[in-house]
């Protein structure tokens, strides 16, 4: 599960960083081995051992945008302005909570974008959740930043339980939650200079082989270089479609690798000439699946994406207050 990466960093006055993996509630220092809950996916028929880190860096294809953009260019026709759209649209979602002895601040990260109007972000339902105990995290610890503008805190605001996941249920135990696990929610002011990203029309949906750009904030267990100033940015292929129904709203499996901090971000296609959010990242493989390639079986070595168009997010704008009419 990539959830987001859990950091409690000391306060002003000490000189130490201990970080905790997602699985344990406890304050302990842990190796930064041990942060890379991750999978790389190598391509089918290579096999590469997790401790070998150099040749593991070869398949870890997440970069800097910039360093992408030629590529996005030729395979999707991503324009320079679509570039700056996404610099501008997508960015982490950051939680500040503070330990309960005070001493500390737990830092949960995870990613983001801003779709329809340009107050609006689009993310998982467990950004705001501490999916070890279950438990809701504080929304006034919670921030959303943007690459444009890095500085610009913005402030997040939930209108109705339903943004949140259900109180003490992490939204990791099951596939039918995973799948529910998106959500829209207000910011306190629009994101300047974002043009808001389009998402696709009622009914529309990826199909298998289809290519898609991915871009999310930090994800731990990076072995490629990435300079912190852009979306981390990676292209993969869908491998599977779940379609809407009984069991859950429409998800998808890709062969993008993942690692902490990534869930939430955007999946994207750019259809008739515009840039569309497609899916957001949910979750993905296990540290242990780290140098394998892809696999169909469920929730081992994939990343797992929520698909998004009208249908699922236009019931979630309902419950945003609604302009009152005119006298």
């Amino acid at each position: 599960m990539i959830g987001r990466a859990l950091a409690v960093a000391a306060l002003v006055g000490f000189a130490t960083i201990d970080v905790v993996p997602l699985a344990h509630a406890e304050h302990i220092a842990v190796s930064t081995e041990l942060l890379q809950q991750a999978s790389i996916i190598t391509p089918e028929g290579i096999t590469v051992d997790p401790n070998n880190k150099e040749e593991l860096k070869k398949y870890d294809n997440r970069h800097d945008l910039s360093e992408l953009a030629d590529s996005l260019r030729k395979e999707f026709g991503v324009t320079t302005s679509q570039l700056t759209q996404l610099i501008a649209c997508t960015g982490p979602v950051v939680c500040k909570v503070p330990s309960a002895d005070g001493k500390r601040i737990n830092i949960y990260q995870g990613s983001g974008s801003i779709a329809l109007q340009p107050n609006i972000l689009v993310t998982v339902k467990h950004a705001f959740q501490d999916l070890d105990t279950g438990q809701l995290l504080p929304i006034d610890t919670c921030r959303f930043h943007n690459w444009k503008n890095p500085n610009d805190e913005i402030a997040i605001i939930i209108d109705d339980p339903s943004q949140l996941p259900p109180i003490a249920t992490s939204m990791s135990k099951t596939p039918q939650l995973k799948r529910q696990d998106l959500t829209a929610v207000r910011l306190a002011h629009p994101v300047d200079g974002c043009q808001p990203l389009a998402i696709p029309e009622e009914g529309a949906m990826l199909q298998k082989g289809d290519r898609v750009l991915e871009a999310t904030a930090k994800q731990e267990g990076m072995l490629s270089e990435w300079s912190g100033r852009e979306p981390v940015t990676q292209i993969g292929t869908i491998r599977h479609v779940f379609p809407p129904g009984p069991d859950g709203p429409l998800a998808y499996f890709a062969d993008l690798s993942g690692g902490e901090g990534g869930s939430g971000g955007g999946i994207f296609r750019v259809v008739s000439g515009q840039l569309i959010l497609e899916a957001i990242v949910q979750g993905a493989g296990r540290p242990d699946m780290d140098g394998k390639p892809y696999s169909e079986e469920i929730y081992q070595n994939q990343s797992g994406l929520v698909g998004v168009d009208e249908n699922v997010l236009h019931p979630m704008l309902a419950v945003f207050p609604q302009p009152r009419p005119s006298p």
